[in-house]
């Protein structure tokens, strides 16, 4: 951590940035192992979100609220699925259920390759879309959370939650996945 408070200059910040590392350290590097499923890579993920964090220091408010962990674990998953889709490799959230019949396998089998379609697609999207529909449907804030973290307004993030689905259907439509 004392590599992390060379980077700031305000020790009214250092403080702030100090709570905010030991309120988040733990949980993060539990959702980076869950994603990665490799210590050292989740490690590294949770290090390369704090350093992420010094820059944007000044627009985190509150150290323990529902706002400031979706904000900073938003971080810390566009980092670990940057990392996934850079190294090509894909890390299923679930495991296969142990003896299953074959049709239970074939379905297990179509929803998880639907479901790296869509996430595979849902990086291509570009920013803010992107962080919208992963703030939506990942972390469950509505149009006006959103729309604060982002400095946008709640039409605009209910327009693009519209554009962007769309758009979603569509890139997966062509890649032969019926939606």
């Amino acid at each position: 951590m004392l590599c992390f408070m060379s980077l700031i200059d305000n020790e009214d910040d250092r403080a702030k940035f100090e709570r905010l590392y030991h309120t988040y350290k733990q949980k993060l590097y539990y959702v980076a192992f869950y994603i990665l499923k490799d210590e050292q890579e989740a490690e590294n993920m949770v290090h390369d979100t704090f350093i992420a964090i010094i820059d944007i220091l000044n627009r985190i408010d509150e150290e323990e609220s529902h706002k400031t962990w979706n904000y900073i674990v938003t971080i810390l998953k566009n980092k670990c699925f940057n990392f996934l889709k850079a190294n090509k490799r894909i890390s299923y959230m679930e495991e296969m259920p142990e003896n299953s019949s074959q049709f239970d396998t074939e379905r297990e089998v179509i929803r998880k390759e639907t479901s790296f379609l869509l996430a595979e697609e849902l990086m291509k999207l570009e920013y803010p879309d992107k962080e919208i529909l992963y703030l939506t449907y990942y972390n469950g804030l509505r149009s006006k959370e959103i729309g604060e973290i982002l400095g946008l307004s709640s039409d605009n993030v209910r327009q693009r939650i519209k554009r962007s689905k769309t758009r979603l259907k569509k890139m997966l439509m062509e890649r032969g996945v019926s939606v």
